[in-house]
């Protein structure tokens, strides 16, 4: 509770600083491709991806902010079996995994002009939740993992107060005591809205 009172308080002042310096606040939907152990556990591709984030300018072409996202992947497989406490247990699986990272966010733009491509680099934690189904029984497995994310992306200023982005993120969160890493690629399309 206290890690999850720390992050909110960490947004809260992030949000509160984009309404008063020259910034953004955006929000996007971001399908994702898992990778490595994620991919050995769930290989289809994650349509369930959301995040919003305030950044400001610290200079004229570099921000610092936050992130916040939720993505779930999912999968059914027919007639499984797995290993829990020495028994094994056979059927029908459905498997998720939920995970939230929250992430302080650093941006560098390249030009001037309307169109200006970034590269991008995130750092802070994630909160997952990794679930297996069969039939009444269930195996849950959370913890809190170390999380890195690079992007490189280009937007689009419409407008002096909207412009529309598209990006391409890898997401690693490392291996912690209960869970195995998490990892994916997200291609992310959002709406970043200016804030003053």
């Amino acid at each position: 509770m206290k890690k999850l009172f720390i992050i909110m308080l960490m947004f809260a002042s992030f949000s509160a600083y984009s309404q008063t310096d020259l910034g953004f606040t955006s929000i996007y939907y971001g399908p994702a491709i898992p990778l490595g152990a994620t991919s050995d556990y769930i290989e289809n591709v994650s349509w369930r991806g959301i995040g919003i984030g305030f950044n400001r300018f610290v200079s004229d072409n570099i921000t610092v902010g936050s992130d916040i996202s939720w993505l779930t992947f999912t999968e059914a497989l027919n007639d499984q079996s797995v290993e829990y406490n020495q028994y094994t247990i056979s059927g029908n699986q459905y498997r998720y995994i939920n995970t939230i990272p929250v992430l302080l966010t650093f941006k560098g733009f390249i030009g001037t002009g309307d169109i200006r491509p970034f590269a991008g680099f995130g750092i802070g934690t994630s909160f997952t939740e990794k679930l297996t189904e069969i039939g009444t029984f269930s195996i849950q497995e959370t913890d809190w993992q170390f999380n890195v994310a690079p992007e490189i992306g280009v937007v689009y200023e419409a407008t002096p107060s909207l412009a529309p982005y598209f990006k391409v993120k890898y997401s690693y969160a490392a291996e912690s005591r209960d869970l195995q890493s998490i990892s994916y690629i997200s291609f992310t399309l959002g709406l970043a809205f200016e804030s003053q």
